[in-house]
């Protein structure tokens, strides 16, 4: 399926190529949310499955589950993967409980992980993984009786048994329950290292890395990102590493004293650039989802100054991707997709769709918009 619009940066028109649905993608993703901070129906959340297996899904940092599916109903997304449902069934709640088998959440900020809490009294039984301070604060703060009823199995008595936590060791891959998907966890910090996690989540032999909130190595005093980018520099290596999901909260306009364990555009780029060395190539191709953008006061959306920002100084040569919530992702997007245009060349549509892509130099960006 084909789509592109036109997209105008400061620096001037582009060409726009097709945007398809790639049929050799290893993994389809959902954003259920894209957005970081006060933005409540949009909270960030991700559906991953891997292309084997499309009735098979986990949910990353679920800040937002049941009105992120109902957009994606509204849009025709989970169509293709309801084809059992039953005809008295609301097809957002059925997808929740039928198709959604865990929960991975980075840390346990109200942004990431407040789609389980709201929703455990319709949901099903499933797995919340996370590290160990994370499941935690989710077991002794949330789920308390206090601020909520106890819907997993351990904790506050009595237990309503919805859930079952699962803690994991750094660096060791541990296989998802009922599932064929190995995640690997890595520590991450988020202010003053406030305990955040990446997750590298692998199926059929391709690899997703998805990074919680963190701020840079530069700014936080730590080497978290540098371990995890000597980690994945094989699989760039080997081409198995399909996609980078990295939040970026604020635009380059916001100090490091002020960034509160967030990245801006530059620190993507510099942290982006470690990788690079490590992989002693250009990182042509590969995808980065951008995501947890804040809302801001000013008028002017946030997305796309980030954007203009990402596309401009893109020296590392990755197809950056801002997603929209409820429409699908297939990841890798297609390999050497914006490797030749450039900016100087004029507009060509061939299609009109959802999707608009921007290209400059070695690297694009493919912003989704209404």
């Amino acid at each position: 399926m084909k789509y592109c619009l036109l997209f105008f940066l400061v620096f001037g028109f582009v060409r726009c190529s097709d945007w398809y649905i790639n049929e050799n993608a290893k993994f389809h993703v959902i954003p259920l949310g894209v957005s970081g901070g006060n933005d409540e129906g949009t909270m960030n959340s991700f559906l991953i499955a891997p292309k084997s297996n499309l009735s098979l899904w986990i949910s990353i940092d679920p800040g937002n589950v049941y009105s992120g599916l109902q957009a994606a109903v509204d849009l025709g997304t989970l169509d293709p993967y309801e084809a059992d449902l039953p005809t008295d069934r609301a097809p957002s709640i059925y997808f929740m409980r039928n198709k959604i088998f865990a929960y991975l959440i980075s840390h346990a900020h109200l942004d990431h992980l407040s789609g389980v809490v709201l929703n455990a009294v319709d949901d099903s039984k499933k797995t919340i993984i996370g590290r160990n301070e994370t499941i935690n604060n989710i077991r002794d703060d949330l789920f308390n009786w206090k601020v909520w009823p106890n819907f997993a199995s351990t904790g506050t008595t009595p237990f309503l048994g919805t859930y079952n936590y699962l803690t994991a060791d750094f660096g060791v891959p541990f296989t998802i329950p009922n599932t064929a998907i190995t995640v690997e966890i890595f520590p991450l910090c988020h202010s003053a290292c406030y305990p955040s996690t990446g997750f590298l989540i692998q199926s059929d032999g391709f690899y997703i890395l998805y990074l919680g909130d963190t701020g840079p190595d530069a700014v936080e005093g730590s080497n978290d990102l540098q371990n995890i980018w000597t980690r994945v520099a094989p699989l760039v290596q080997q081409g198995t590493l399909t996609a980078i999901f990295l939040e970026c909260s604020y635009d380059n306009s916001r100090p490091d004293n002020l960034l509160f364990g967030h990245l801006t555009p530059k620190w993507i780029i510099a942290e982006l650039e470690v990788l690079k060395s490590k992989v002693g190539a250009n990182l042509n191709g590969l995808d980065v989802v951008v995501q947890h953008i804040k809302p801001v006061q000013q008028r002017v959306d946030p997305r796309q100054i980030i954007s203009q920002q990402l596309l401009s100084n893109n020296t590392v040569g990755v197809n950056f991707i801002i997603p929209q919530q409820g429409r699908l992702l297939t990841l890798p997007s297609g390999r050497g997709l914006c490797t030749q245009a450039s900016s100087r060349t004029r507009i060509r549509v061939k299609a009109v769709g959802k999707f608009r892509i921007a290209r400059k130099g070695t690297g694009c960006l493919l912003y989704t918009s209404d």
